[in-house]
């Protein structure tokens, strides 16, 4: 049998983190929170995160003026 292929996970790297905190306008304490995971990191791991702080994929995207 061969093995499984799986497939590759999205992750999210301390720059890419680092510029999503910017454009999402995060305060400090909450900007800390997130440089304080260990990156590269999943990308449904950072958007936990990010949803427990009450930013979403979604209202980022909002913020930013992108259209579905």
């Amino acid at each position: 049998m061969a093995p499984e292929k799986r497939a590759p996970q999205k992750i999210i790297t301390w720059k890419s983190a680092l510029d999503i905190m910017v454009r999402a306008g995060l305060p400090r304490a909450d900007q800390h929170r997130i440089l304080a995971l260990h990156y590269p990191v999943e990308y449904r791991v950072f958007w936990r995160v990010l949803d427990d702080l009450g930013m979403t994929e979604e209202r980022l995207m909002d913020r930013m003026g992108a259209s579905p």
